[in-house]
């Protein structure tokens, strides 16, 4: 299908899976072909990162020396036990900061991305320290509100806080991290969720197809302005208030 695409109409391609890490020859090929395909589009690989761990690996996909590649790398907490709860699967949070180093080695683009749960909000500044501390060449770091669909929606006592219960953790650890020259964003949640002292870091970043806006966000003033919410998601805050005013 992508043979069939103008290269002139795409600046921006993003692949996801499930693990996109697990069958590593499709995946070189097809970088490969994005590279050529697209030269000049930006490719997003979302990845829980540790198939990273593996240098020859690594260095495999560092070699294609694709120029817009960045690797999305999800970590949940800055504890090996918390983020090893949270994917449910031991090891997984040394595998993954090790292949985020092995990835900083080859001088490849990381962004990290964590979301927000029940689990680890607490922990939010002391993740952006963490971050800062041990993945500096980090390009971009995310901090992305629940998507309440799949296991998530089947868990939702276990994962679901409404966003209004950590504003203030999720303003330090944004803070925290601005000031020491990380580039930081978040994503997945509207702007009447958040402190109006981090709105300047709120990004439109829910796909077209899974957005919306609920009635009363018809008057806002700030709609424009705003990201939204998941249509996917089975449980919405019940702190969503329309602004009156422009901000």
């Amino acid at each position: 299908m992508l043979k069939l695409v103008n290269p002139r109409t795409v600046s921006h391609i993003g692949m996801t899976g499930g693990e996109p890490t697990l069958k590593p020859k499709s995946l070189s090929t097809l970088i490969l072909f994005c590279k050529e395909r697209f030269p000049t589009a930006t490719l997003s690989l979302l990845t829980n990162g540790k198939r990273f761990e593996d240098l020859e690996f690594t260095r495999s996909l560092a070699e294609i020396n694709h120029p817009g590649l960045v690797y999305c790398v999800s970590l949940y907490s800055d504890t090996d036990t918390e983020h090893d709860r949270i994917v449910g699967i031991h090891g997984s949070f040394r595998e993954t900061v090790k292949g985020l180093h092995n990835l900083a080695l080859f001088r490849q683009r990381v962004e990290i991305r964590t979301v927000m749960f029940r689990n680890n909000y607490k922990r939010l500044p002391s993740m952006a320290e963490f971050f800062f501390q041990n993945f500096p060449f980090a390009v971009h770091v995310a901090f992305m509100g629940l998507e309440c669909t799949g296991l998530a929606s089947t868990n939702l006592d276990q994962v679901w806080i409404d966003p209004t219960e950590y504003a203030l953790e999720l303003k330090a650890a944004v803070l925290h991290l601005n000031r020491r020259a990380i580039p930081v964003s978040i994503y997945n949640l509207p702007l009447c969720l958040i402190p109006q002292e981090v709105w300047r870091f709120s990004k439109n970043a829910i796909s077209t197809w899974k957005n919306i806006y609920l009635d009363q966000c018809e008057e806002c003033k700030m709609r424009a302005n705003c990201g939204g919410l998941f249509g996917t998601s089975v449980r919405q805050s019940e702190h969503i208030i329309p602004f009156k005013n422009e901000m």
